[in-house]
């Protein structure tokens, strides 16, 4: 088996699904990426960007220009806790839990179209599989981030 060409798929199939998702996200003004570090602030309520980066696995200074963006766009804050004065926590602003909720529903919509030719078995399998595939890339040297 050629794994560059498994490789390249996976990187093609990544890339095709992040462009339709960004499609069904464009008139809500953000994208795909920015949609998850939503999700991720909801999951995970008082993160810092540090901690954010980490999640998303990207460098810090990426992440930081997205806080950015999202925070000029009014879908998130950053306020200090009470007692820590090095950090600053980010959370949803109102309008991000609206803009979260909007883009959910339709990458949903995404998911529905691109796994309709796909059994339910199927779709365990690729899971599972892209699941083993990511632990072993995770356990390469430098290759680590949390989940």
């Amino acid at each position: 088996m050629d794994t560059f060409s498994l490789d390249f798929q996976l990187y093609r199939t990544s890339r095709a699904l992040t462009a339709a998702m960004d499609n069904q996200l464009r008139s809500l003004h953000i994208n795909s990426p920015q949609l998850l570090i939503l999700l991720l602030i909801e999951r995970h309520p008082e993160v810092t960007s540090a901690h954010l980066a980490r999640l998303a696995a990207v460098a810090p200074q990426t992440m930081h220009r997205s806080l950015q963006t999202l925070e000029r766009n009014q879908l998130i804050s950053k306020q200090a806790k009470q007692g820590d004065d090095k950090s600053l926590y980010i959370a949803l602003t109102p309008q991000g839990k609206r803009i979260l909720r909007q883009g959910g529903q339709r990458v949903k919509k995404v998911q529905t179209v691109t796994m309709q030719g796909l059994g339910l078995e199927e779709l365990q399998i690729m899971q599972e599989l892209l699941r083993k595939y990511e632990q072993i890339l995770q356990r390469m040297e430098g290759a680590k981030y949390e989940d």
